[in-house]
């Protein structure tokens, strides 16, 4: 036993862990001996991690965060990590996942279970509110459409047609957007669900756009911060790599070719803006002829048994 004078040696102060980026600059994460073309390929790697996950301190970045990002990595273009523009990972698994035309990383549509998980957990993004992440996402899933085609709504573009409301999606060349296709300019009928939840009051006097929360990004198209928001709000709260934002739209693809009723496939491509699986004259004269009242009742086959991010959608 040590004398009463003598006082205890204090507890050491565990040791803080430095972020990510932190721990790059101290060349901690990269040998001095290493190369130089190393050193760029690790300094690339990390603002490709603190995209996606933010700038966590190192002793944060787990086993399975690790693996999130590893699954991340594999679902961007070979191209992508030669390329000198400006980072923009989440732009590049979207393009991925969408046009990836070996199948190498096929699209995942959303399971019930990760869509209840969505529906309970708390949007975390305090530039974008939860009312606008809501009515993006619920648009998304009830219609199938691209968040570019969503965040390039105008309030013009909600029409009446043919006796049914619907999402006009069309060029707006003065803003520099376009559908990504010939057959992306098309009319969505509004889904009865986004009516009754109320789509319609995000329309304001006085703004151009119907989510006019939305800012134009520094760089990238309207719905990029958006996008990323969304991106890391849905790996904070557990979901897998393989799901996106763009996970939605095959969703509803998925969900409507599985239907058991009598959807026609060309109903659900005209719905979707799908190009014709094959380029000939009458397939494209059919398309762009289909009844809207067919159209409509393609999107009220949408259902989801466990999204509900509000208490009124079924």
């Amino acid at each position: 036993m040590p004398p009463s004078h003598q006082l205890a040696s204090p507890t050491p102060t565990a040791p803080t862990s430095p972020r990510l980026t932190e721990a790059l600059n101290l060349g901690l994460l990269a040998d001095s001996q290493k190369s130089d073309a190393t050193k760029k390929e690790t300094a690339r790697t990390v603002a490709l991690f603190v995209q996606a996950f933010g700038d966590k301190p190192v002793k944060e970045i787990t086993g399975r965060v690790a693996g999130e990002f590893r699954d991340l990595l594999f679902s961007l273009p070979t191209s992508y990590a030669k390329g000198k523009q400006e980072l923009d990972l989440n732009a590049e698994v979207e393009r991925a996942q969408e046009f990836d035309l070996t199948k190498r990383n096929p699209r995942r549509a959303w399971t019930d279970d990760e869509l209840a998980l969505l529906s309970s957990s708390a949007w975390t993004c305090s530039t974008i509110s939860q009312t606008t992440f809501a009515g993006i996402t619920l648009v998304a899933a009830y219609s199938g459409m691209r968040l570019g085609e969503i965040c390039n709504l105008r309030n013009e573009d909600i029409q009446e047609v043919d006796g049914i409301l619907c999402f006009l999606i069309r060029p707006h060349p003065e803003d520099k957007w376009t559908p990504k296709t010939e057959a992306g300019t098309r009319n969505v009928p509004i889904h009865s669900a986004l009516l009754e939840w109320g789509i319609l009051d995000f329309r304001k006097d006085g703004e151009k756009f119907l989510f006019s929360e939305l800012k134009m990004p520094k760089s990238g198209p309207r719905g990029t911060d958006f996008g990323r928001n969304f991106s890391k709000f849905k790996t904070t709260i557990g979901l897998p790599a393989a799901i996106t934002f763009h996970s939605f739209r095959h969703t509803v693809s998925t969900r409507l070719r599985n239907q058991t009723g009598d959807l026609r496939e060309l109903w659900i491509d005209a719905l979707l803006g799908h190009e014709a699986s094959h380029k000939s004259q009458g397939a494209t004269t059919y398309l762009s002829g289909i009844a809207l009242e067919n159209l409509r009742q393609t999107v009220e086959a949408v259902r989801y048994p466990t999204l509900c991010l509000t208490s009124n959608i079924l």
